[in-house]
């Protein structure tokens, strides 16, 4: 067998990787300020045999790293000191997950990870875009590859809205807009952040600068993490070769997956609250072990109308999108889906009337208590919105679980086969008003299931003994009833 290196620009993962040492020198010169020429020199080289040592390493690392490509298996050597191989049959890579970064694509190179049962970092490789697709053409065989899905621009623009999350971006605001004035100059940035600055409109309507400061960061980090999802999930577009499904996306920086149908554990249609309010839908794909790219996860069709995801998901997945008579949640239980936001808003408002105006911080606290409060409203109507769609029901061995998980409304559906267990959990409360939650699991690495709480308990009884007994022990399934 004739193995071959992996590209060069591997070696730039390595080098990054060690980058954080040639910190060192710096602290030398902050902490112990050489005076004399002699002590400068001295850090210097010190610098330079570091930078020297990193470099060494790296391409050694790079030389270590060599694949070979057989009828059946791939095979993987690691390992400067201590050797690696590494034997992985076609059989068990379930789906390669490509990503191509601006920098990789200027050098033609590409990263492969391939998604195995078990966790291996050191199943991935960085290859010419010419040995990238020799390595996915002998693991995934297919002659025949047809586009079904393709995200319109307004529907991306739509969704990168719903998903930016300006009080999680101001960590990187800051430095942004500091890095962007000591690139652009003083004189220079000052204009250019007189020309955008919304402070000036806000303190001009009456807020004070302070808040207006707050405001204007909060809409900067929004409007930064708005553009960084729109440049992930353009040219957002699915389709089916074969016995695969394929997915791609990505302005600048190129991702893609290739994924076996048969891997495919359930299909999940999820909706946030503004994504409800518009009815447009998102559809995701759950397997095992799959590289979770941030916050894509295993995305398949993004914000579609439900006509058209339904229809799109049938041609690509083989999993049925049961729309059967599913058991609801009690009328009385609306309160229970209530009660924690309820609660945290009665606190909150104590609180503000609590406050004093003449402490010179309340108006800050004030602030955040406003933007406290309506967080917890959007989450009391999301709560009423989750009552609403929860539910379970089971046709054509297909079993469809509808709830929420944080701010997210799901319905997921699962084939009977891929089910590993169904738990049915009660709390005192519930003993006493005769409820039950029910939570399934698929097959997964970490513990992955689909939760609907507060429907009756004869409901959920009823319901897993009806996919038990159709089950014919397909699965392995394991209920506690009490």
């Amino acid at each position: 067998m004739k193995y071959k290196p992996t590209h060069p620009y591997a070696m730039t993962t390595y080098i990054y990787s060690f980058s954080f040492l040639l910190i060192i020198p710096i602290i030398q010169q902050i902490v112990f300020k050489p005076d004399s020429f002699y002590d400068v020199i001295i850090t210097f080289w010190k610098s330079i045999i570091l930078t020297f040592i990193i470099l060494l390493w790296s391409f050694l690392k790079y030389r270590s790293i060599t694949y070979c490509i057989a009828e059946k298996k791939l095979f993987i050597k690691h390992g400067i000191l201590l050797k690696r191989d590494f034997v992985i049959p076609y059989e068990n890579i379930y789906a390669i997950t490509i990503k191509n970064k601006v920098s990789q694509t200027f050098f033609g190179a590409v990263k492969l990870i391939f998604n195995i049962p078990a966790k291996n970092k050191y199943a991935s490789l960085i290859l010419s875009n010419k040995n990238a697709l020799m390595v996915v053409k002998s693991i995934f065989t297919s002659k025949h590859k047809k586009t079904i899905y393709k995200a319109k621009m307004l529907r991306i623009i739509l969704m990168s809205a719903f998903w930016a999350n300006p009080l999680t971006s101001l960590l990187i605001t800051i430095p942004f807009v500091k890095k962007t004035g000591n690139v652009l100059g003083q004189e220079l940035s000052e204009k250019l952040y007189s020309a955008v600055d919304i402070r000036v409109i806000l303190i001009a309507i009456g807020i004070s600068p302070l808040i207006a400061t707050i405001i204007y960061l909060l809409a900067s980090a929004f409007l930064i993490t708005f553009i960084i999802q729109y440049f992930r999930y353009s040219n957002f577009k699915a389709g089916i070769s074969d016995d695969y499904i394929f997915v791609s996306h990505g302005l600048i920086n190129k991702n893609g997956k290739i994924i076996k149908k048969s891997v495919i554990n359930a299909v999940s249609i999820n909706q946030t609250l503004l994504m409800r309010i518009l009815k447009l839908y998102n559809a995701y794909i759950h397997t095992v072990n799959f590289i979770k790219n941030e916050n894509d996860k295993t995305l398949l069709i993004a914000a579609s109308k439900k006509e058209q995801l339904v229809y799109d998901l049938e041609k690509l997945v083989p999993i049925k999108i049961i729309n059967s008579k599913k058991f609801k949640p009690a009328k009385k239980t609306l309160k229970k889906f209530i009660f924690a936001p309820g609660i945290c808003f009665f606190l909150l408002i104590f609180f503000m009337c609590r406050l004093k105006e003449e402490i010179w911080y309340t108006q800050i606290i004030a602030l955040f208590l406003k933007l406290i409060m309506v967080f917890l409203l959007w989450w009391f109507f999301f709560r009423v919105q989750a009552y609403k769609i929860s539910g379970i029901s089971f046709s054509e061995n297909v079993v469809k679980i509808c709830g929420y998980k944080k701010l997210n409304l799901f319905s997921s559906y699962i084939p009977i086969k891929k089910i590993q267990s169904i738990e049915i959990r009660r709390t005192p409360f519930q003993r006493v008003e005769n409820l039950a939650s029910i939570k399934i699991y698929i097959f997964s690495e970490e513990e992955n299931y689909f939760s609907c709480n507060h429907l009756k308990y004869e409901y959920v009884k009823n319901f897993v003994e009806s996919v038990e007994s159709v089950c014919d022990f397909q699965g392995v399934i394991v209920s506690k009833l009490d």
